[in-house]
């Protein structure tokens, strides 16, 4: 019981390990991808697309609000005022993959939503699939026994006096 209560109590305290006490300046970013912020800039809805999928894989480093992406619309103005930059680098003509590696650069492996560079993340995708691969092979092999266990013949030519000795046996452990 211990031990439980000590694992929820080090399983917040880890969470939060890894984000800042306060929110990281957004300048080293700004300069890293070259751009001006423009909160007036139009952007088409493909642009649009790669701005969400480049929040998508990134968190915002802000300490005061929940663990979120800095896609997801919320109160933080570090995700907010990212989603604009992320904005302006794609007006300039940046893709999703270049401006994921600027923040990774600047901030660090911590402000990925999933942290892409271990191969175990690179596979973790097929995880599923073969535990229910899996899963069907053995419901597979299991039906495939019962049904030769219900296929086999039973071997009725037993010796007579040896069926009547076992009779007899059991008869005497009945009585």
């Amino acid at each position: 019981m211990k031990r439980l209560l000590l694992l929820l109590l080090l399983i917040p305290a880890t969470a939060s390990a890894a984000r800042p006490d306060r929110a990281p300046s957004l300048d080293p970013i700004v300069r890293a991808l070259d751009v001006q912020i423009d909160r007036h800039a139009t952007l088409t809805e493909a642009q649009h697309a790669e701005v969400h999928r480049a929040g998508s894989r990134l968190i915002s480093l802000c300490p005061d609000c929940r663990l979120a992406t800095i896609a997801e619309e919320g109160p933080c103005g570090w995700a907010r005022m990212s989603r604009q930059i992320i904005g302006a680098a794609v007006a300039k003509g940046m893709n999703e993959e270049e401006i994921v590696q600027a923040y990774v650069k600047t901030y660090g492996p911590d402000v990925l939503a999933v942290d892409t560079s271990e191969g175990r993340y690179q596979a973790m995708w097929a995880v599923p699939y073969v535990l229910i691969a899996g899963a069907l092979a053995l419901v597979f092999f299991i039906g495939r026994r019962a049904r030769r266990r219900d296929e086999e013949p039973v071997d009725d030519d037993v010796d007579p006096e040896a069926r009547a000795r076992l009779d007899a046996e059991l008869g005497a452990l009945d009585g």
